[in-house]
């Protein structure tokens, strides 16, 4: 006959939380009535009482402190995680903005080296002072714009003669800044056209 206790009470190790904790306030309570006239607890018994409200009472104790301890890192995980995924899209959100910026700074070098043709079509939405313009929907020079980047149009159906165009906003933006460089290039080529048209009338 063996006198080591049965190892299976560590299974109470395990149980759930409340049960425990109820267990632990029920040893507390029985040691609290024990005081009272209509219970009186033996020594041994109370001994008994106080080693099992002790025992659960620890037990509780670091249940719910384990329970906490996990909330608590999950939270930061969570937190953690969420940090993360913002740095992500920002870092995202960046690159992309660069990306657009780069892009945006091709296009606009283009403005460098427009022909004459497409050059008017800068000087005449800067005399009427809007980005829109309107002209033969297979104009070669708002073809040349469009394909450039420079300018877009909204589509559907319209008059062949007077489609509309646009030039993008942050085109038009710096065909504003850069107008009387624009003009002045527009201006010269229209002499030059002039010129070459004199001399054609001029040759015998």
């Amino acid at each position: 006959m063996s006198f080591l206790p049965d190892s299976k009470w560590l299974d109470a190790l395990s149980l759930p939380t409340r049960v425990i904790t109820g267990l632990a306030v029920g040893a507390w309570g029985i040691l609290l009535a024990g005081h009272y006239q209509w219970i009186q607890l033996e020594p041994f018994w109370r001994g008994v009482a106080i080693c099992v409200a002790i025992l659960f009472s620890a037990i509780a104790i670091s249940s719910i402190a384990g329970q906490e301890i996990i909330t608590f890192r999950g939270w930061l995980a969570s937190r953690k995680a969420k940090r993360e995924d913002a740095d992500k899209k920002k870092a995202d959100n960046e690159r992309v903005e660069r990306a657009h910026r780069r892009e945006q700074e091709t296009i606009l070098a283009r403005l460098d080296s427009l022909s004459g043709e497409e050059l008017r079509y800068v000087a005449e939405a800067l005399q009427k002072k809007t980005p829109s313009i309107f002209t033969y929907v297979h104009s070669p020079a708002m073809s040349l714009l469009l394909e450039k980047g420079l300018a877009t149009s909204p589509g559907g159906t319209h008059n062949q003669d007077h489609y509309p165009f646009r030039f993008h906003d942050f085109v038009w933006e710096a065909i504003q800044a850069g107008g009387a460089d624009f003009i002045e290039r527009e201006a010269r080529f229209r002499q030059q056209q002039e010129l070459k048209r004199q001399g054609k009338l001029g040759r015998p």
